[in-house]
């Protein structure tokens, strides 16, 4: 029973970890598009006749969060599920992996949150901005001259919702930070325990964020390799 147990919750696990690693290959698709939309000066402004403007690329980004949104949930809650078999199987080597899952749960659920936020700062600064396009004196000067220029052109109420969104924003980092550190660990435990070298370094290159990807893609190869043995 204890075996089976185990089994079904690696499986759940490697399943969060397929999720996981579409969620980073449509983060790295992106990337492009979430640069231009935190850098609005890059944006396409869209000449005459063109179909392409920035409230269509503001459209676009809003498109792919919402998505990249819904699939870090349901990871959340793969992953939750999957490390709490675990957890009943070994409690002393594993529960580290269901607090990580939880605080992961939380993350998601805060990021849809520092999403509006995000999204509504756009919107201010699409808002204040003539033709959809950025003044260049506010992303051309230093940060400080920038932020006045941006600030005097906007109410108290969305300035007290756009720091609410960098706050947010603060917030998911940390713990962000913290969750990686846990499935590290967790994953390493499980890789030592079932003498398994590739889950091991997957667990390592799962918590450094320049090369997560391939950290992913070793767990899952890893886990399956687990599964057979046992």
């Amino acid at each position: 029973m204890s075996l089976q147990i185990l089994k079904s919750g690696l499986s759940i696990i490697r399943a969060a970890l397929i999720l996981e690693l579409i969620i980073q290959a449509i983060g790295l698709l992106s990337y492009p598009l979430f640069r231009s939309s935190i850098y609005p000066r890059t944006f396409t402004y869209g000449k005459p006749g063109s179909q392409f403007n920035v409230s269509q690329q503001y459209m676009t980004v809003v498109i792919v969060l919402v998505i990249l949104l819904v699939l870090s949930l349901i990871c959340a809650i793969l992953y939750l599920i999957g490390w709490r078999r675990l957890k009943i199987f070994n409690n002393v080597r594993y529960g580290i992996g269901f607090t990580a899952s939880i605080l992961f749960l939380i993350l998601a659920i805060i990021a849809f949150v520092g999403e509006l936020g995000y999204l509504f700062t756009i919107a201010v600064t699409i808002k204040h901005t003539a033709k959809y396009t950025i003044a260049k004196t506010v992303f051309s000067y230093p940060f400080i001259n920038s932020m006045n220029v941006f600030i005097s052109q906007i109410n108290h109420t969305e300035l007290l919702l756009v720091t609410l969104g960098f706050v947010i924003v603060a917030l998911i980092i940390g713990i962000g930070i913290a969750i990686i550190v846990l499935f590290a660990i967790a994953f390493f435990r499980l890789g030592s325990d079932y003498k398994s070298t590739i889950t091991e370094i997957g667990a390592i290159l799962h918590a450094i964020p320049i090369v997560n990807i391939v950290g992913t893609i070793l767990l899952i190869i890893g886990l399956s390799k687990i599964m057979k043995q046992i």
